[in-house]
């Protein structure tokens, strides 16, 4: 909620407030929904508001990348007093349950002794973060 509430005061007057009541009017609702799978997401806008729902930090941030793309191009030149979403309603999770990553490397895989394969190694947040 802190990470939205900062992206958004980039593009408003105010800084969105973080609360944990019922929401009413036109606000974002960050929900935990255990149903979904890890970094998988809901996403709706409507014109009750927005929801996104996730069952881990890592979907919830996905929810608002995509939440983003969906503002217009003018709302990033200057901060706005409100900012038109068109209403949609995504849902999307990871295919395969890990990650990985081709990298070329002279088009060889080391282990390939001489066939032309890509070499593929396996991205976790700890091969990428150290």
């Amino acid at each position: 909620a802190a990470y939205l509430s900062s992206e958004l005061e980039k593009l408003l007057f105010l800084k969105p407030g973080i609360v944990s009541l019922v929401p009413t009017g036109n606000s974002i609702v960050l929900q935990k929904n255990m149903r979904i799978v890890p970094e998988g997401y809901s996403l709706k806008v409507s014109s009750s508001g927005i929801v996104i729902s996730a069952s881990t930090a890592a979907g919830a941030f996905y929810g608002i990348q995509s939440l983003k793309t969906l503002l217009p191009p003018s709302s990033w030149k200057a901060k706005q007093q409100a900012i038109p979403v068109q209403a949609v309603e995504v849902v999307d999770a990871p295919r395969f349950g890990y990650r990985i990553a081709e990298f070329p490397a002279q088009g060889r895989n080391p282990k390939s002794a001489g066939r032309d394969e890509p070499l593929q190694a396996e991205c976790t947040p700890s091969s990428l973060f150290g």
